[in-house]
């Protein structure tokens, strides 16, 4: 559960506050959404299957443990690419981040995989896997207000470096 809870949070902050920093910080139009978005999805079609073969091959843990890793780079990316000192290529680093962030939502399956092996009974698995994404929603309902608060209060990198704790 709570990997469900840590999930929503980080779900919703990437898909509020990600697309508002392209927006507002870096001034990107609709059409740059799509492209990344296309490109995240061609990356996945490739990406998901070597990941379930990881998953297989290396169990949940390192893949759970990998995709936090990533995650923790990725929101300081996002909340640091102005400061890091790289120009007019900040913007590239935020596009790897975003793409990123769409390819790791994949690592989904390894905490459903997870599940399935921990499950002391199988007819256990549905109503865990239920009251998780309940837990997920719940949770993705309060971080936007929040985000947006802390955002206002101390500016974006803050929502992105608690993301990062988180």
């Amino acid at each position: 559960y709570i990997l469900s809870i840590l999930f929503g949070a980080r779900k919703q902050i990437f898909i509020t506050f990600g697309p508002w920093v392209l927006i507002k910080v870096f001034h990107q139009p609709a059409s740059t959404f799509a492209q990344l978005l296309i490109l995240s999805s061609i990356l996945g079609v490739f990406l998901k299957p070597v990941l379930g073969q990881w998953i297989d091959r290396y169990g949940e843990r390192p893949i759970l443990i990998a995709d936090a890793v990533l995650l923790t780079g990725v929101c300081l990316g996002y909340g640091f690419a102005e400061q890091l000192g790289l120009g007019r290529h900040a913007i590239t680093l935020i596009y790897v981040c975003y793409m990123l962030d769409q390819v790791l939502f994949a690592t989904g399956m390894a905490r459903t995989t997870y599940l399935d092996k921990i499950a002391v009974e199988k007819s256990d698995l549905a109503p865990t896997l239920s009251l998780g994404v309940s837990l997920d929603h719940l949770v993705s309902m309060t971080v936007p207000t929040l985000g947006g608060l802390l955002w206002d209060r101390s500016g974006y990198a803050y929502v992105f470096l608690a993301a990062a704790v988180l």
